[in-house]
């Protein structure tokens, strides 16, 4: 049985961010620890700041888990967080909303001419299907070709080839 194509699946990683007294300063998730880690660490590619843990050396990085899914990643972020007394990040996404709406920033994020513009950008951001990984793939393609009732029932039929 040829079990290359299981082997090969992404993964997705929780992780802890952990300071020389054992106190933990960041939880998250990811799917590339290294770029993850650059991106906390370092200045930004484009020069426009710093990562927020930019200059540390006090931290180490301890991998709680990983996942086959995105979303399972993410739900067990949410449980450390919350379990550490951290805002979450959806309490955080939260947050931001709150300050767009009282700041009335959204209201020009409503406007029709910002609308097209960002419906462009998003329409030919490239994307991976979570299901089979196949990566680069535009937003019409992954909605009519991919996803769990096309690429997983592919990936069970394979199994056993």
């Amino acid at each position: 049985m040829n079990m290359n194509h299981i082997t090969n699946m992404e993964r997705f990683y929780v992780y802890e961010l952990v300071n020389l007294y054992g106190t933990v300063e960041k939880v998250g998730e990811t799917k590339n620890i290294e770029k993850r880690m650059r991106d906390h660490f370092t200045n930004k590619p484009d020069g426009k700041g710093k990562g927020a843990f930019f200059g540390r050396q006090d931290l180490a990085i301890n991998i709680v888990a990983d996942f086959e899914t995105k979303k399972e990643a993410f739900q067990f972020q949410l449980e450390l967080q919350r379990e550490y007394g951290m805002t979450t990040d959806i309490d955080h996404s939260i947050a931001i909303g709150k300050a767009h709406v009282e700041s009335g920033h959204l209201e020009s994020l409503r406007t029709k001419e910002h609308q097209s513009i960002a419906g462009a950008v998003s329409a030919n951001k490239l994307r991976t299907c979570e299901y089979c990984g196949k990566e680069n793939i535009k937003q019409v393609t992954l909605n009519r070709w991919h996803g769990p009732s096309i690429c997983k029932n592919n990936l069970n039929n394979h199994v056993g080839i």
